[in-house]
């Protein structure tokens, strides 16, 4: 209760009153004190020399010293003092008070002793007889001279005696006076006191609240002090200090509301890891990643949330040296993956590692490409080296060999059926490589899709034909247009339809069918072929990917269609789709914009 701002001013500023009022009573004293002593030093000097001016003519006009006895006491019942007249040897030859004769020698007192050497004395000492404070002052008799400038045979000692009651009197006045002073001016001091301490303390409690509003989030209080001294300039830097932090507030979250959308945005993982290898943060893509949810493993360690001891293991040696680390890891749950972790430390304010972020970039699709890559160098290795080694044979064959005519026609329809295929081969990758790069650049225009359609089957009626196979189409009454690059669209039909003859059964059917909506074309290209095993289906748009690897060389194919079909498709940003069952044939089907 009295431990506030309010009562320790209270406390102060009355004691400060008091202490001054007491130093200054107390000073007060003791200069009345001094004064007082001075004053009655000075004035009995004076009056002793004074008297022992008019004993000296009494006692050279008389020429005896019975009278002096009178004489003093007369003197000192006027002046109110007692005066002693003391001989040389120290015996009381006159008292105010006093019998002479009763009274004991004088010498040895200490204001005649002082006298006796100086010339004067004082001595203030407490008389037991009286029970008082005694002022004593006592002069040497000057009997050089007397008055009338005559020799004077009287010597001695005049002594003067006053009390100190008047003093005492004046200084318990004086004490008293302080006392009061100091009570009455204590009680102003309270009341002024409290009245200045609600004057600070009020604005004080207004600004402490305030500050409060401000640390709790409210960063515009409710605070409004008048006046124009420091406790204003105080209110005012609250307030503006308030206006301050909402803005650095504000921009504190429109940065981290940017850096949440980043981190939640972010195609690769992030993972925020503590020293104590507690997981902070993990964005959307880690938990796709790592297949979990980040509110069931918030507070789980890294080990037990991921259960990647490698991961754990180069997390523990960052938190150790300090250093970033980067390296491969494999996901084999719920499917197999390839990650590139980078692992950078956290330095806090001191210099020290404060935790680890671990960023994971899924490889996969890189690692995949890298294999295809060196899958399509290996296949186109293989797919040119099997018609040139035909070729160098029989080439060789004849020329070493003495073949007869019809050996030598047999042998060299081969080498031309095999360079044939090595052009079809070349063509193909030609045309691939073609598309791949003019893919995002294709020029299109208004198709005539059904004209191209029968062209298509044109170009391949021959092939068709020496299969025995039929053919039903399904197009619409009117002509239909898409918005497409005519030459690819036409190899795309060719392909497909092409596939269809080389794998069907001689003597069987293939269904072409167009079929329109108010936005879109689609095509459907369907056989009665032996079909595709489930399991090969993912794969069969991917270079040199054979079904059964002994039919496409068989049938003359490059194992390119499909993979041509799909660039030209995914260029006309086109939908495409191949369904299939051993046994049952295949559908192929793609949709394109309609022309408008």
């Amino acid at each position: 209760m009295f431990t506030g701002i309010r009562w320790r001013l209270i406390s102060r500023y009355t004691a400060v009153i008091s202490v001054a009022i007491l130093t200054a009573g107390i000073s007060f004293i003791y200069f009345l004190n001094s004064f007082y002593l001075e004053s009655m030093q000075k004035d009995l000097l004076i009056q002793a020399s004074l008297i022992s001016r008019l004993l000296s003519e009494v006692y050279t006009r008389e020429g005896s010293s019975a009278s002096l006895d009178q004489l003093c006491k007369d003197l000192g019942r006027q002046l109110g003092l007692n005066i002693t007249l003391v001989a040389p040897d120290g015996t009381v030859i006159g008292d105010s008070k006093e019998n002479p004769a009763l009274m004991k020698n004088h010498l040895s007192l200490p204001e005649i002793q002082e006298a006796l050497r100086v010339g004067k004395g004082t001595v203030m000492r407490k008389n037991d007889d009286l029970n008082e404070e005694i002022f004593y002052t006592a002069v040497l008799i000057d009997n050089d001279r007397s008055a009338g400038g005559m020799q004077s045979s009287l010597s001695g000692f005049i002594r003067l005696a006053a009390p100190l009651s008047e003093l005492s009197t004046a200084v318990s006045r004086i004490q008293l006076f302080t006392f009061i002073a100091l009570v009455v001016s204590t009680m102003a001091a309270l009341l002024v006191g409290m009245v200045l301490s609600v004057r600070i303390t009020g604005p004080l409690k207004d600004i402490s609240a305030a500050a409060r509003s401000i640390a709790a989030g409210n960063f515009n209080p409710s605070l409004t002090v008048a006046g124009n001294d420091e406790m204003t300039a105080l209110a005012r830097t609250i307030r503006e200090m308030g206006r301050a932090l909402q803005i650095k507030v504000q921009e504190i979250l429109l940065e981290k509301n940017k850096l949440d959308a980043v981190i939640s945005a972010a195609d690769s993982g992030i993972v925020m890891v503590d020293c104590a290898f507690k997981i902070e943060l993990m964005n959307p893509a880690a938990e796709k990643i790592f297949v979990v949810s980040k509110k069931e493993i918030a507070g789980s360690s890294v080990q037990a949330a991921l259960r990647y001891y490698s991961l754990f293991e180069n997390i523990q040696k960052v938190c150790q040296d300090g250093k970033p680390c980067n390296f491969e890891m494999t996901l084999y749950h719920p499917r197999s993956i390839t990650l590139q972790a980078s692992l950078v430390p956290v330095i806090g304010p001191e210099g020290g590692v404060k935790g680890v972020l671990a960023l994971f970039h899924d490889i996969t699709a890189m690692r995949s490409v890298e294999q295809m890559r060196s899958d399509f160098v290996a296949n186109v290795s293989h797919e040119l080296r099997t018609p040139l080694t035909a070729i160098k044979g029989y080439a060789e064959t004849i020329l070493d060999q003495d073949l007869t005519r019809e050996e030598q026609a047999d042998f060299l329809n081969i080498i031309d059926r095999e360079a044939g295929r090595l052009a079809r081969l070349v063509d193909a990758l030609l045309d691939l490589s073609t598309i791949e790069g003019l893919k995002s650049t294709v020029k299109k225009e208004a198709v005539n899709l059904m004209e191209l359609c029968k062209r298509s089957v044109h170009d391949l009626e021959e092939a068709r034909f020496n299969k025995n196979m039929a053919l039903n189409t399904s197009f619409p009454p009117n002509p239909v247009y898409v918005y497409g690059n005519p030459d690819w669209l036409r190899q795309v039909l060719v392909n497909v339809l092409d596939n269809s003859i080389k794998y069907g059964y001689c003597g069987g059917t293939i269904n072409l069918a167009v079929s329109q909506t108010e936005e879109m074309i689609t095509v459907s290209v369907s056989d009665s072929g032996p079909g595709i095993p489930k399991a090969d289906l993912p794969y069969v748009f991917e270079r040199f990917y054979r079904v059964e690897k002994s039919r496409t060389r068989t049938s003359g194919g490059t194992g390119l269609g499909l993979a041509i079909v799909k660039h030209i498709l995914e260029a006309h940003g086109s939908a495409y789709s191949i369904n299939s069952m051993p046994g049952h044939g295949t559908i192929f089907q793609f949709t394109l914009p309609r022309y408008r």
